[in-house]
């Protein structure tokens, strides 16, 4: 059986606060398997960063799945967890799995149906996407993007659909021209490929086709909406890993965008001494 885990699943709690008001803060973090920038254990500092931040769902990367377990027991009794290849989503809000054992995703994913605070579903996708290679990148897309479309009925952008994580892709947005070239100067130092912004494209693109990702192969776009570029208070500066540069994302179909608002966008600092990540928030108000 392939290694999925799930804790306490059905279970959760709303604060009444966020019941009358419909709002539900989510969050994601690279948790580096528990070991922050300096390369020490940062089990403790992770339990006490997120109980800082006061999230009702979390997105975590590079988190065992024994651990996803142990850091929800530590946040409280209502928070439940699913986890799979090294992706977990805990939640003090009621959380369901979203996958069938028997057909595990096929990239570092994990998905879970989030109760939200009204009783509205949401659809939580924990992502992962490799940290080389932007044709890589894509070619996951494709395939999350097709096992997605298999396990509902409507398309993407008509789901109630929240992406979270760490995509280790660039967003052209992001960077003016002398911030490119530092970019470029540093993936050149580290072997890396010059600066691409395919994969982001992809995902909040509108057009059919949203871009030519070389050898004549295109990919239509998804209409996500970056929960950052539309939030009414930003804070916290725009890289979100250790070179300075944002790949840490949350995404909102269409469907889930016309419907909410979204209050403020985080990028809390947790490097070197939690993680080697930063923690990106985003309080959404759900109509």
């Amino acid at each position: 059986m392939w290694p999925f885990f799930s804790r306490n699943v059905g279970r959760g709690v709303t604060a009444v606060s966020r019941e009358v008001l419909h709002q539900m803060s989510v969050g994601t973090l690279n948790v580096h398997g528990f070991l922050n920038g300096r390369g020490e254990e940062s089990f403790d500092a992770v339990v006490a960063l997120l109980r800082r931040a006061d999230l009702d769902v979390i997105a975590l990367q590079e988190c065992p799945r024994k651990d996803a377990d142990r850091l929800a027991n530590e946040l409280g009794d209502e928070w439940g967890a699913v986890a799979y290849a090294g992706n977990a989503i805990i939640s003090r809000l009621a959380i369901q799995p979203l996958v069938d054992e028997r057909r595990p995703p096929p990239v570092r994913s994990v998905m879970a149906i989030i109760i939200s605070p009204g009783g509205r579903p949401v659809e939580v996708v924990c992502v992962h996407l490799d940290h080389r290679r932007e044709d890589l990148r894509i070619r996951e897309l494709r395939g999350l993007v097709a096992f997605l479309n298999n396990s509902g009925s409507a398309q993407l952008c008509q789901r109630n659909m929240l992406w979270l994580g760490d995509f280790n892709a660039l967003t052209r947005g992001d960077y003016g021209k002398a911030a490119a070239n530092s970019v470029a100067e540093v993936r050149v130092t580290n072997g890396w490929e010059p600066p691409r912004f395919e994969a982001t494209t992809v995902i909040t693109s509108n057009k059919r086709r949203a871009q030519n990702i070389g050898r004549g192969k295109q990919i239509p776009g998804l209409g996500f909406v970056d929960c950052r570029s539309v939030a009414a208070r930003r804070t916290g500066s725009i890289g979100t890993c250790r070179f300075d540069t944002r790949i840490d994302y949350a995404f909102m179909s269409k469907a889930l965008a016309d419907s909410c608002e979204v209050l403020s966008s985080k990028h809390i600092k947790a490097m070197p001494a939690v993680s080697d990540h930063h923690l990106v928030t985003a309080n959404l108000m759900l109509q």
